[in-house]
This record gives structure tokens, sequence and C-alpha cells, in this order.
């Protein structure tokens, strides 16, 4: 079933919970694990970021930074933003994994009890 997908998750290897979920057989753990999802994830993270660079430089336009004159948006054609997400997906998936199953479950769940107001702060 790996990348077939099922009713939670569109590809099963983005389930933060791999080896936690129920929903999840073992041999499509095992199938996940055979491959290294970092890797691919890291070379997605590489051509998004160089489709966007590439761009940037191709049309003149600044880099993105944290510069006081630096754009605070910028207007991408759709494939353009289509890398953007895709890129900014990877990275959050890719974060994820490396903090492992046991600070990615305790960090959404004390973010999703903070955002229902089950914990105050």
């Amino acid at each position: 079933m790996t990348g077939s997908g099922n009713n939670y998750f569109p590809d099963i290897t983005t389930c933060p919970f791999l080896l936690l979920c129920p929903r999840c057989t073992v041999s499509e753990q095992i199938s996940s694990m055979a491959t290294s999802r970092i890797v691919t994830l890291a070379k997605e993270v590489e051509a998004n970021t160089t489709m966007l660079d590439e761009y940037l430089e191709k049309n003149s336009l600044p880099r993105p930074s944290f510069d006081i004159d630096a754009p605070l948006m910028y207007q991408l054609p759709s494939d353009i933003a289509a890398a953007q997400e895709a890129l900014t997906a990877a990275l959050d998936e890719l974060y994820w994994l490396n903090q492992g199953p046991i600070q990615t479950v305790v960090a959404k769940s004390v973010s999703t009890c903070l955002s229902h107001g089950l914990i105050e702060h």
C-alpha cells in the first residue's frame, strides 16, 4: 500500500507516527523504512530550493532574507508557488522525522492542547 495512500494520509510514508500508527501494516512500516525517507525529502528540498532560487535569479529578484529591505512577499507564478509549497511540506516532514516519534507526539499534542485552550500557557 506504500504510495497508494489511505483515508488518513495521501502517501503512507507521510504518516508522522508511522511506527506507532495502528492504521499502517507491519509490511508498510518495513517497506517505508527500506527506502530512506529522509534522503528522499532532502532531495526534494534541494530540487525545490534550486527551482525557487533560479526563478529569483532569472527575474532579478532579491533572495529571501530577514533584511529590513527584503520583500515581505513574492508574486510567484503557479509552478514556482507549487515548488515553494512543496519545499515547505518537505522541510516540515523532515523536521518531524528528525525529531523522532516521541518528540513529535509530545510537541504536536502540546500544540493541539494549547490551540484548543486545554492547557494555559
